[in-house]
């Protein structure tokens, strides 16, 4: 089911704009693989909304997906840098600011993607803005509580960019406060 929660507000009518993609992006490729929006809201959503975007926040399937329909190719991520380029690649799309959600590609400790179950040492989310790039590294944390936190990051990171004064750090405090979470056996 497809679930947007989008909040817009027009130049034309407050002299000020802001654009949050919140359900809409996060729901547009299910864990199964399965692309959840058609094709036609795919591409309204990139020509139309994310020119206009102030943060976007995909998980890696979900940027894979917007910059194999933006004609961008595909993109493989092997290493932490092929993340940043792709974070980087999605940014030019227009939104503002762009956190690329690691979660769905473990990585080694020298930066290298995982490939067995005992590789996964680190989870890197990317955030690139107009002047900057930010790598937010964290452990990798084996559990079954774990649906979902890409989902949070992605709520405490529009807040934190969101909130006057703009400031990127923040979004680094958030992964910290989003993921310790779900280190607790009750969450």
């Amino acid at each position: 089911m497809w679930t947007p929660c989008v909040v817009f507000v027009p130049l034309e009518t407050s002299g000020t704009a802001a654009l949050l993609i919140s359900n809409t992006v996060q729901v547009m490729v299910a864990t199964t693989g399965a692309k959840l929006l058609p094709s036609d809201a795919l591409h309204a959503l990139r020509t139309r909304l994310l020119p206009q975007t102030t943060i976007l926040t995909p998980n890696l399937p979900e940027a894979q997906l917007l910059l194999s329909e933006a004609g961008r190719g595909e993109f493989a991520v092997e290493s932490i840098g092929d993340l940043e380029k792709m974070a980087r690649v999605v940014h030019e799309l227009g939104p503002r600011w762009v956190l690329v959600k690691g979660g769905h590609c473990p990585f080694r400790t020298d930066g290298v993607a995982a490939k067995t179950d005992e590789e996964k040492q680190i989870v890197v989310d990317v955030l690139v803005g107009t002047e900057e790039t930010i790598r937010i590294q964290t452990p990798y944390q084996l559990s079954r509580n774990t649906h979902g936190t890409g989902c949070s990051l992605a709520c405490t990171s529009r807040c934190s960019l969101l909130t006057p004064p703009v400031n990127s750090r923040r979004t680094s405090r958030t992964k910290w406060n989003a993921s310790s979470c779900y280190r607790m056996p009750t969450c």
